[in-house]
């Protein structure tokens, strides 16, 4: 093995010696050439470094530096609120499709459309003043309009065959066999009857 004792890894290292000074006659050393400053502070995390020689890009937004400077944009979107809508009119078409479906039965399917067409007029007239709205509006009051004449065509069809031939539910109400039912009925109706065989 070798002469020398083991070193210590947790000592000290000795101090270099300082440097001499420079002979007399010289001065300090001259000054960087224009156009290199200071190096630029490290890149941050995923931004790629600038090739060496070159100046830093400026962040975006500014202008290198001696160009002026950059114009000045609003940040973010303004005022902070949601985009309007219109709720009325979105309930005066749900309303008014609901009564769509509704309006074939007599008698129940005549509020539906009318309260469709009270909604989707004050959601027009909603929609005049936030400029939302306006075509869900329309087609509420057109199809509740639609809604409310079928509605109101299939109410008279039925109240007058009901006053025409409220006779034939008595025809049920006696103790009549149903073949004497059915004979009462084609009576009520001015159909032929027809002879048993």
């Amino acid at each position: 093995m070798s002469d020398q004792p083991p070193q210590d890894p947790y000592a000290v290292p000795p101090v270099p010696p300082v440097p001499a000074p420079p002979p007399p006659g010289y001065g300090p050393p001259p000054p960087a050439p224009p156009g290199y400053g200071p190096p630029p502070p490290a890149p941050g995390y995923g931004q790629p470094q600038p090739p060496p020689g070159y100046a830093p890009q400026p962040p975006p937004g500014y202008a290198p530096p001696g160009y002026g400077t950059a114009p000045v944009y609003a940040q973010g979107y303004g005022g902070g609120q949601p985009p309007a809508s219109n709720g009325v009119a979105i309930g005066a078409l749900i309303v008014s499709i609901i009564g769509l479906l509704v309006c074939w039965i007599p008698y129940a399917g005549i509020p539906l459309p009318i309260i469709a067409l009270i909604l989707g007029f004050i959601g027009l007239k909603k929609s005049g003043v936030i400029n939302v709205g306006r075509g869900m509006a329309v087609s509420g009051i057109v199809i509740g309009g639609v809604s409310l004449l079928v509605a109101l065509f299939i109410t008279v069809v039925v109240t007058i065959f009901i006053g025409r031939h409220a006779h034939i539910l008595d025809c049920g109400n006696r103790n009549l066999t149903p073949a004497q039912q059915q004979q009462c009925i084609r009576d009520n109706l001015n159909l032929p009857s027809i002879a048993p065989s």
